[in-house]
């Protein structure tokens, strides 16, 4: 009865730590399912993120295409502003050539005319004196017409010098601006690359924890299937322990039984031995009913034979109990036996499940790790969305920096061309009233001669 109380005792112990070990996998089954579905939203969300940041980065290639392919129109038509402003200089050095020689030209004629007027004085011809005199007057009108038309070129040139220069400079900024907006183009497309590598990080991420994921519910599911056999045989164990007490509880009962008849029948020897000694005692008092005696005798003989005879019945069939007894023992032993290969058998699960619960908790704190990586990976995700943002309103500032500057250089060389058709005209006629000058005295000379 003793270890009947400590098999009941150890199977209450033993349900309840089966009933502490259950709760403590479905408390972990709970969670787990509860971080499954976080990653699955974390997942979504983040698959969500990368479609965005690849649209925006679509976008931003877009717009750096476009402003290059602007940046490059506007550097080749630098180029051919460049290349107008070196043609006009050396327009500017031939027309100032001409000037010069223009001036030496009429140099060269006043002193002709010096040297005229010194023989018409000699020659003392009035006529030919008050001829030579309106064409010295008319040469000296035209010398200073020429000289005012010089320094009003000269005027000009040098405003237009002044332009140039100034248009050079702006130009040189232009050209500054450009190159720093290359230069934040070339780190925003760096930015982009390093975007992108980001991406593909975080893609690889995802992968790893859809594996993760994946892996998680197959555990869960060993785990069920594990549960559930554990709870099978936790209903085997059960029932052979309650046959095992049933017919435990039968033996005793036929063992108290047997204990009471044995009772019975030494109380019934013990009373034949007290009768048999009175008898005895009686013949020997009385010798006169010997044969009275020796019948009794005889019957009580008979009586104890018929008990001696119940008595080997009873003790056979005590030696059955007691095999019975021993097979008991011996399927309690086994009972134990299997009891203990049950406890090892739980301690070995329960360790398994602390296993696993120490190895959800790491995978817990990874995925936290990676959690607070996103976070950090979407904060630098967002400066460099406003870092683009800047360059973009950079982009259009230089555009319309651009804009101005072009009709700028459009203004100063239609002022040009308006510039230099006018000394076109002025060194046209220039050259047509030297030449009609020539003439003229080639005229009066071959007269005199």
């Amino acid at each position: 009865m003793s270890e009947s109380g400590q098999l009941k005792e150890s199977h209450s112990e033993k349900n309840k730590e089966l009933l502490i070990l259950r709760d403590i996998h479905e408390n972990h089954q709970r969670d787990s399912s509860t971080q499954l579905r976080d990653l699955e939203a974390q997942l979504k969300s983040s698959e969500q993120r990368v479609s965005d940041l690849n649209e925006s980065l679509k976008i931003a290639e877009e717009e750096n295409k476009s402003m290059s392919t602007k940046i490059s129109d506007t550097s080749g038509e630098l180029e051919r502003v460049q290349i107008t402003l070196q043609e006009l200089t050396v327009e500017s050095s031939r027309l100032k050539e001409q000037l010069a020689e223009k001036e030496a030209e009429l140099l060269h004629l006043t002193e002709k005319e010096s040297k005229s007027q010194l023989q018409i004085k000699e020659l003392g011809a009035t006529d030919k004196e008050k001829q030579s005199s309106s064409t010295t007057e008319s040469l000296t009108a035209e010398i200073d017409g020429l000289r005012a038309r010089l320094e009003s070129m000269s005027a000009q040139k040098e405003e237009l010098e002044k332009l140039m220069e100034s248009k050079g400079d702006e130009a040189s900024m232009q050209i500054k601006e450009i190159l720093q907006m290359q230069d934040k183009i070339n780190k925003a497309s760096a930015d982009t690359v390093a975007l992108t590598e980001q991406i593909n990080s975080l893609q690889h991420e995802l992968e790893s924890l859809q594996v993760k994921k994946s892996e998680t519910e197959s555990e869960l599911d060993r785990e069920k299937q594990e549960k559930s056999d554990l709870s099978n045989q936790i209903t085997d164990v059960k029932k052979a322990l309650v046959e095992q007490e049933a017919a435990y509880n039968t033996l005793g009962d036929e063992h108290r039984q047997i204990k009471e008849l044995l009772k019975e029948r030494e109380e019934a020897l013990n009373k034949l031995k007290e009768d048999h000694k009175e008898a005895q005692r009686l013949l020997e008092e009385t010798g006169n009913e010997v044969t009275s005696r020796d019948s009794a005798i005889a019957g009580h003989e008979e009586t104890m034979e018929s008990l001696l005879n119940e008595l080997e019945m009873k003790g056979e069939e005590i030696e059955t109990l007691m095999e019975k007894i021993s097979n008991l023992e011996v399927k309690l032993r086994l009972s134990n036996q299997k009891l203990r290969v049950t406890e090892q058998v739980l301690a070995e699960k329960e360790e398994a499940f602390r296993r696993e619960e120490v190895k959800h908790l790491e995978e817990q704190a990874v995925l936290e790790k990676s959690l607070t990586e996103k976070e950090r990976k979407e904060e630098e995700i967002k400066k460099l969305g406003e870092k683009l943002i800047e360059d973009e309103k950079e982009k259009e500032r230089m555009k319309e920096t651009l804009v101005g500057l072009g009709e700028e250089k459009r203004e100063a060389i239609r002022q040009l061309c308006v510039w230099i058709d006018h000394h076109r005209g002025r060194c046209e006629y220039l050259e047509e009233v030297l030449s009609k000058t020539v003439v003229g005295r080639g005229q009066r000379q071959s007269q005199r001669a």
